[in-house]
């Protein structure tokens, strides 16, 4: 409690330091967690804590979702899976090389996506309608994400569902 200011409550003489704000810490600690691939056991060595301590400072940290401006905008969307029923739709921006917006995917199966398909095959080929907007034939532009995302969340195999959710968010969001 050095370098700290302490308090004394004037009604019944006790003393206290109000607890700190861990933000910063959570934040930077998320930052080596996501970006510099570090697993819970080697955080937990480094900053002499147990593997729990970090899971809950990790769980604790607060992801902002993916903001854009409303204005028209060309995208590209395609869907991810990890697994046979879990997957991540992401709709992205090729012009202005941003990701607008990500929803988790759960499948029911080859008769869903069928149907899907079948639904939607009037529209999969508007880029041929609409040169002139000059939308991308590719989803190149998305792929090269996927690849790094799963490069990313390979090193936190075993993750639960919601931290993983948030590892994607964050990535997705850069």
């Amino acid at each position: 409690m050095k370098d700290r200011q302490r308090y004394r409550c004037l009604d019944c003489d006790r003393q206290f330091v109000p607890l700190r704000d861990r933000t910063k810490f959570r934040k930077q600690l998320w930052r080596e967690y996501v970006w510099h691939k570090q697993t819970l056991h080697q955080l937990a060595k480094e900053y002499d804590h147990s593997v729990q301590w970090v899971q809950r400072q990790l769980d604790k940290v607060q992801i902002c979702p993916l903001i854009h401006q409303g204005q028209r905008v060309v995208v590209v969307t395609d869907t991810t899976f990890f697994g046979r029923g879990y997957g991540i739709l992401v709709v992205r921006c090729p012009s202005l090389r941003k990701n607008l917006h990500c929803h988790e995917v759960r499948t029911e199966g080859i008769r869903s996506a069928y149907r899907s398909l079948k639904i939607n095959l009037p529209y999969l080929f508007t880029y041929q309608k609409y040169s002139q907007l000059k939308i991308p034939n590719t989803t190149n532009s998305l792929d090269g994400y996927f690849s790094k995302l799963k490069q990313l969340l390979n090193v936190h195999r075993g993750t639960t569902v919601v931290r993983r959710y948030k590892i994607i968010q964050e990535i997705l969001k850069d």
